[in-house]
């Protein structure tokens, strides 16, 4: 058996997942807690890149979101130097497999195929004309659907602030799922999601890049508490932002899963960088100077 076999059987966090938790209004979503096996999430959490890891520019900056490692494009910290644990929940969260999982818990969203085991996904349950608006030609299946995977930070904070108000995320995303591995001694408060809905008679704005606040309304909260997963599909108004985060010394720590429509512009994938110059300095930082993390040992 290889080694990627191997990862690829590493639990995820849908293995536990009740079709009966999910929740359809205002937007198809699911909170899980306990996702993972106590051990795993230990494993993952005992691994996670501390702020000595991150490069000290980054690291200063205020409640900054940056990618350590990922699936796909540019990382602070070198693919190379991935921790197993997160090689294995990278691998195991980019599988066909996982994005079927996914879509079993939504069978609304999708139609039978007239082949076994095919699902097409009905686009028009992620809002009017996305078909026309992504330029599909032809229909697309679940097995079409790119999955990638993200460990992330959000920085410390020295001025409360939200990392991000009500939004909707790219409209090339059909479905998008946070995973948060909040650490023992994390005693901070803020940065949970927050999930919204347009208020009674507001003027929709589909896959709004920035919803007015004015115009939404707040209809549940899940808590940044260990080991929970919270995944919804990207419908047009499948709003949600994080709320303000206060002072404090440590950081967010996440995952983020998500699934693309085929034809999404790779370029397009470069993580939230400030800039070309970060781009440059992520590129050169391992060679001037190559880190040394405990974690990263065997």
């Amino acid at each position: 058996m290889s080694v990627s076999d191997t990862l690829l059987k590493a639990p995820t966090v849908l293995d536990g997942a009740d079709r009966a938790q999910v929740v359809l209004e205002p937007f198809p979503h699911i909170v899980i807690e306990n996702a993972l096996p106590d051990d795993v999430f230990e494993a993952l959490s005992s691994s996670f890149p501390t702020l000595a890891d991150l490069p000290a520019d980054l690291a200063g900056t205020n409640n900054k979101r940056f990618n350590l490692y990922a699936s796909w494009g540019p990382t602070e910290l070198p693919k190379e130097r991935t921790p197993k644990p997160w090689l294995a929940f990278l691998e195991a969260h980019t599988s066909v497999e996982f994005s079927r999982k996914v879509f079993a818990l939504f069978p609304g969203a999708t139609v039978e195929g007239a082949s076994p085991g095919v699902r097409w996904i009905k686009t028009e349950a992620f809002g009017e004309g996305l078909a026309e608006k992504l330029g599909f030609s032809k229909p697309v299946s679940v097995d079409d659907v790119i999955a990638r995977a993200t460990v992330a930070v959000n920085t410390p904070v020295s001025s409360p602030t939200s990392v991000r108000g009500p939004h909707v995320d790219s409209i090339w995303k059909a479905y998008v799922g946070l995973y948060y591995v909040r650490s023992d001694g994390d005693d901070s408060s803020g940065g949970d999601l927050s999930l919204y809905r347009w208020k009674k008679g507001a003027k929709v704005d589909p896959w709004t890049k920035k919803a007015d606040p004015s115009l939404v309304e707040e209809f549940a909260t899940v808590s940044y508490s260990p080991n929970t997963y919270v995944l919804m599909l990207n419908t047009h108004d499948s709003l949600h932002g994080v709320t303000t985060r206060r002072e404090t010394g440590h950081i967010r720590r996440f995952a983020v899963t998500s699934g693309w429509f085929p034809g999404v512009d790779e370029s397009s994938l470069l993580g939230r960088r400030r800039g070309i110059l970060e781009r440059v300095k992520a590129f050169v930082r391992p060679i001037i100077a190559p880190p040394t993390v405990a974690e990263y040992q065997d």
